[in-house]
């Protein structure tokens, strides 16, 4: 999948991951949070914290197209387990039109229904492993059921 070419950076990149700081920052943040934590963890996807931090670095620089996918990646992610997650949602989410979300994604190399499709997947590859590793499902952990 193509990445945005980053220029060599001359300083390190700050972020502001409050409030009312960088929008993108604080979707980085929660991702590796998600990731990191210690219960029902859920492993962040490669292209989006790449995006994230294409966007981050790029600064007002970055591709637009860049930071776009960013954005929605980000919100399919946190509405990964709604059954009501679409490109339609994706998209006014974002704040751009569905046909703008098509092209944004095909420029990933992917479709929205592919992607939503293939996190899903891995997310339900990641609570199956759960399940052989410590056999409990993660849903009977998290409910305070003991082996």
């Amino acid at each position: 999948m193509p990445r945005a070419a980053l220029a060599p950076l001359r300083s390190p990149v700050v972020a502001a991951f409050t409030p009312d700081g960088d929008p993108y920052a604080r979707a980085l943040a929660r991702l590796v949070g998600r990731a990191a934590r210690a219960e029902r963890a859920v492993a962040a996807d490669e292209g989006t914290v790449l995006d994230l931090v294409a966007t981050l670095a790029g600064g007002r620089d970055a591709a637009p197209t860049v930071a776009l996918r960013a954005a929605a990646r980000c919100f399919i992610e946190e509405h990964l387990t709604d059954p009501g997650l679409g490109a339609v949602r994706v998209a006014a989410a974002t704040g751009i039109s569905e046909r703008h979300l098509s092209r944004v994604f095909a420029a990933g190399g992917t479709r929205v229904p592919r992607h939503v499709l293939s996190r899903r997947l891995q997310l339900a590859y990641a609570m199956h492993a759960f399940r052989e590793r410590f056999g409990l499902r993660a849903g009977d952990v998290r409910r305070g059921a003991r082996p």
